[in-house]
């Protein structure tokens, strides 16, 4: 997708990495990650709809270099074309969704993409430093860098009209027990403009910038630290489970829509060159749910048991 690859791929790490040394001093105890399990790709899901069915789909490419990321995409006689690509490292989530379509086709893709993972950590009284403390809460953060965008045809008189995108991210423990949940939607209203909707944990206040011009409405996320806690037993192995999901629709006729968690530009093809070239994850360090487990310990706020 872009040249820029190396140098992203050398600095995302360390700019991230930083980032996240800074959260992890604040609070002092930090839990052991005992395993991780990757739920990168869901086999079982429809990844992308051509006019409203499922298309029959080919088994999941895979990025040299980047053996987590996994995509598919459909082109529709050179016309149209829909994308979905997910990786999911610890702690980074990226993700990757985009259906674009030439002036003159009337193909209309949507696509979509849930992925995730599970980690299992523990805190022992030792890394505590205090072993007769038998609950704590623990403290961490969404970190989201992203984007969503509509394109629509610049010479027919429908503007945004049956448009869509959204992205959603859902954490939960072992139980089931919900810890954050929180989406972000672009849609149509009935003026033919763009409406945005956010919901759950993601605010209004989250969205860093708004674009607008004559094709194209963009809204990014940028850098948001968004908190949640949940208390967790000492000693004891819990789980936080993390569930991330993204769609795109347009309605063919030199309309696109896309949603990009993770680095880079946007695909937004010339729609007289359809397909365009497959996005490179140029690094996977962009979305960290939880990247920090951070614990502390008030003893005012009746927050440790």
């Amino acid at each position: 997708m872009h040249s820029s690859a190396g140098a992203m791929r050398k600095h995302g790490w360390a700019a991230l990495a930083a980032m996240m040394l800074v959260l992890a001093w604040v609070a002092g105890a930090q839990a052991a990650l005992i395993a991780f399990q990757p739920q990168a790709w869901n086999t079982q899901a429809t990844h992308i709809e051509r006019d409203g069915q499922p298309i029959v789909e080919p088994a999941p490419d895979i990025l040299p270099g980047f053996p987590s990321f996994f995509w598919v995409q459909e082109t529709n006689e050179k016309k149209a074309v829909a994308f979905s690509g997910a990786a999911a490292e610890n702690p980074q989530i990226y993700q990757h969704v985009y259906a674009y379509s030439q002036l003159g086709s009337g193909t209309i893709y949507t696509a979509l993409n849930e992925t995730g993972y599970t980690r299992t950590f523990k805190l022992t009284p030792e890394e505590l430093g205090n072993p007769k403390r038998k609950q704590v809460r623990l403290l961490s953060d969404v970190i989201l860098d992203g984007l969503l965008l509509f394109v629509k045809d610049q010479e027919g008189t429908d503007g945004f009209k049956d448009l869509q995108a959204k992205f959603e991210v859902l954490i939960t423990r072992e139980n089931g027990k919900k810890l954050f949940k929180g989406a972000v939607a672009l849609f149509t209203k009935k003026n033919g403009q763009v409406g945005i909707k956010t919901s759950g944990g993601i605010k209004a206040r989250h969205i860093s910038g708004i674009t607008e011009t004559d094709g194209m409405f963009r809204v990014d996320l940028t850098g948001v630290h968004i908190p949640y806690s949940t208390k967790v037993r000492v000693g004891q192995e819990f789980q936080l489970i993390t569930q991330v999901f993204s769609s795109a629709g347009n309605r063919g006729q030199g309309t696109g829509t896309e949603v990009l968690f993770g680095p880079g530009a946007p695909v937004l093809p010339d729609l007289q060159q359809v397909p365009p070239p497959i996005p490179e994850p140029t690094t996977l360090a962009l979305l960290g749910t939880g990247a920090a487990m951070l614990f502390y310990l008030p003893r005012r706020h009746g927050r440790v048991a």
